[in-house]
């Protein structure tokens, strides 16, 4: 038997009833292993809490990588870090709304057992620190910031030197704002063809680029604009699909990664294939049809079989229509005519499958960071059982008073 069909066999067993986010937890442990051997000695790993959105999760990662650093993307997400992790640092992953920002700065201000210095904000121009600038002022504090430059990606930053140099003036002249370091994401490197360069292609462009903008920083930032931090200056860049590529030396110091220790679909790429698929989603068939019957006339159903369009057996699922592959039974397959289905959707089979109404189906999400969050509480799968069910991140900002409990 594949593997995929024992987990199959040992969720149908398990009585899973409705579609349930699966993490195997030996793949988990297996991937977290690899990361540990693979990362380079001169680079801190910092987590993506989008791409692991999931408290436990998190913890079960950090103990095991001594991780303390985190990135966030969404405010709530933010809070939530800051109340179970108080001693963490978190840089912000894309730069946040000023609405947004002031809501923190008044959360902070109103929760006892989270420190705002433990915080770096992401600005990614002169007009976003200004207005930044003027709500510190307002609310009395001073902010660490780091500056989002442009190494390739073309998704906003600082491009071009007039920009950047007065950014650093602005931080210079400031009571309010503390030069913390630097953010570049090279997303785009993993996906560069060869016949423009190639990953490693685009890795050494966005080196050079990032060196750029970091000797001009430290050329212009004066010592009394320089956070007073034990992490010192943050040269942060970095993803799940680049960080195996980067050697022992560097112009960064630190590394963001999450989605690669789940290993959805969209990460099957040969440079990172010793990791392992650790996420599944899993969904009982409803109802398995032998010969499917698309809407309208039999005849047409008939001939579409014939003709192998449709399949000669399928079956509706519970759910469906989400960001991901099927994987289990192997030859699952889509029925596009039919359409897609939020509610039931409909997958053919080929004749020697022996799937049954009840069994589980399984799916590869795409990636982790939305996908995660649709399903509830997280099922983790260990030595043919669950064991637990782990609780995904509220999309709502941590109380106060659960701050002050911890």
């Amino acid at each position: 038997m594949t593997p995929l069909h024992d987990l199959s066999t040992h969720l149908t067993k398990a009585g899973l009833y409705q579609p349930t986010l699966v993490i195997d937890e030996h793949a988990l442990n297996d991937n977290i292993s690899l990361l540990t051997k693979t990362l380079p000695a001169n680079f801190e790993t910092r987590l993506v809490v989008k791409s692991l959105p999931c408290l436990a999760l998190i913890d079960h990662i950090r103990t095991r990588t001594h991780c303390r650093r985190f990135m966030c993307f969404h405010a709530p997400f933010l809070t939530h870090i800051a109340t179970h992790y108080p001693q963490s640092d978190i840089l912000l992953g894309k730069p946040l709304p000023a609405s947004a920002f002031r809501a923190l700065l008044e959360w902070y201000q109103g929760t006892k057992n989270a420190d705002l210095t433990q915080v770096q904000w992401l600005i990614d121009s002169t007009e976003r620190l200004s207005d930044y600038e003027q709500i510190a002022k307002s609310h009395k504090v001073v902010i660490r910031v780091s500056l989002e430059i442009n190494v390739g990606l073309n998704r906003g930053g600082f491009t071009n030197d007039e920009d950047f140099i007065r950014a650093i003036y602005h931080i210079n002249q400031s009571k309010h704002l503390r030069y913390s370091g630097l953010m570049g994401y090279e997303a785009h490197a993993a996906k560069m063809p060869s016949l423009l360069g190639g990953l490693a292609g685009a890795l050494h462009k966005s080196t050079l680029r990032y060196g750029h903008f970091k000797a001009l920083a430290e050329s212009k930032i004066t010592n009394d604009s320089v956070c007073d931090s034990e992490l010192g200056l943050v040269y942060n860049t970095g993803g799940s699909t680049t960080f195996t590529e980067y050697g022992t030396t560097s112009v960064c110091n630190e590394l963001s990664l999450g989605s690669v220790l789940l290993k959805p679909s969209d990460f099957d790429l040969d440079h990172l294939r010793h990791f392992k698929p650790a996420c599944f989603i899993a969904t009982p068939l409803l109802k398995h049809i032998g010969s499917p019957v698309l809407p309208g006339p039999s005849l047409i159903s008939d001939a579409l079989r014939r003709t192998k369009v449709i399949p000669d057996s399928a079956g509706f699922i519970y759910g469906g229509n989400w960001l991901a592959t099927p994987c289990f039974p192997e030859s699952m397959k889509p029925i596009s005519l039919y359409g897609h289905s939020s509610n039931q959707e409909l997958y053919g089979f080929d004749k020697a499958c022996r799937i049954k109404e009840n069994d589980i189906v399984l799916f590869r999400p795409k990636q982790s960071e939305a996908v995660l969050l649709q399903f509830g509480d997280i099922a983790l799968y260990r030595d043919g059982t669950i064991n637990h069910y782990w609780p995904v991140l509220p999309q709502t900002f941590a109380s106060a008073e659960a701050s002050d409990s911890i």
